[in-house]
């Protein structure tokens, strides 16, 4: 069964981001990387990712006239690193933060002249700002950003990729 261009571009983030572990020189080691089947089904751990697709807009720049019409959409992804840090460590929640998103982004932009474009299936990947959080009680902090990836599909069937 084929599959549609948005879900391989999730599945090819997914699998960059479970790449990130200390067998593979990174600095960390990923507890997983999630995307939820429901609504909050998340328990928390250290380092872990949680990856969410979000609301998919038209991207009217880049839409190719034709017939049919090869559609351009940007897909959001929210991208959120949880920490859960040991009450014996001594480093910051901030160093701990600034050292898993790095090696987050070191991932998905892997390969390094090519990351954009997931193997050919996008146009353009961007990423926004970085949020940051930590719980009240300290037990959990983290940071979320959003990875919007642009691609391009037939107007008719969203299976085939448009370039």
């Amino acid at each position: 069964m084929p599959t549609p261009v948005f879900e391989t571009i999730a599945v090819k983030l997914k699998q960059r981001l479970e790449s990130i572990s200390i067998a593979n020189g990174y600095a960390l080691t990923v507890d997983g990387v999630t995307r939820p089947i429901r609504l909050n089904n998340f328990e928390p751990a250290n380092y872990h990712v949680r990856l969410t697709q979000g609301d998919t807009n038209i991207n009217r720049t880049h839409t190719a006239f034709g017939n049919p019409v090869g559609m351009a959409w940007d897909i959001p992804f929210l991208i959120a690193g949880e920490i859960r840090p040991s009450e014996d460590l001594t480093t910051s929640i901030d160093e701990q933060r600034n050292e898993f998103w790095a090696e987050i982004v070191k991932a998905i932009t892997t390969p390094n002249d090519t990351w954009h474009n997931f193997d050919g299936y996008a146009l353009n990947t961007e990423m926004q700002d970085i949020r940051n959080y930590t719980e009240p009680d300290g037990g959990a902090a983290g940071f979320r950003f959003t990875l919007i990836v642009t691609t391009r599909v037939s107007e008719l069937d969203p299976y085939v990729l448009r370039v």
